[in-house]
């Protein structure tokens, strides 16, 4: 009796293993009639340590928007205080953390927020997801929305940060 192998799992094996296997990437972007890409824009970050907060300025101003620096510097975890705890045999301290922000300049208007939310996805270098939303900050309406999302770990495939960030701003830039 013979037996027949079929060949498909071993090609599916053969492919996942070699990172020769299609990665489930979507990039939507939407432009509002009224945005003004000539105008000028703010990025702000919760985190002044964010490095996207520094990559996506400079790919703005390397684009010819104008940026406007966020006045503050922010940090998530500034130490508050310590905190003595008592239980009924045990006494201890433990440090209190806040986040802080400190004013550096007089705030200066821009006509446009982008704020953004983001999850890195290895070693820092790529994005899970980047959304990022453009404020009219005189209207507060959302005028230019960005999504990227990537799902699968394949090596070259892979957008990094500098793509994807550079992606946005050029279709921003497509508004001009």
């Amino acid at each position: 009796m013979q037996r027949k192998v079929s060949i498909l799992p071993i090609l599916l094996f053969g492919l996942f293993f070699t990172g020769c296997y299609p990665v489930a990437q979507s990039i939507d972007a939407f432009r509002a009639p009224t945005f003004k890409a000539d105008a000028s824009f703010k990025v702000v970050s919760l985190n002044t340590n964010d490095q996207v907060l520094i990559a996506l300025e400079q790919q703005l101003l390397s684009q010819g928007f104008k940026v406007i620096a966020d006045n503050y510097l922010r940090t998530q975890s500034a130490p508050a205080g310590n905190v003595t705890i008592t239980t009924n045999d045990t006494t201890y301290n433990t440090m209190q953390y806040r986040p802080l922000g400190v004013e550096i300049f007089k705030d200066k208007q821009a006509d446009y927020v982008v704020r953004y939310d983001m999850n890195w996805r290895l070693t820092g270098s790529f994005f899970e997801y980047f959304n990022a939303s453009v404020v009219n900050t005189v209207t507060g309406a959302v005028e230019f929305t960005y999504n990227f999302r990537q799902g699968s770990n394949s090596g070259d495939l892979m957008k990094d940060m500098r793509f994807v960030l550079r992606d946005f701003v050029t279709k921003m830039l497509a508004a001009k």
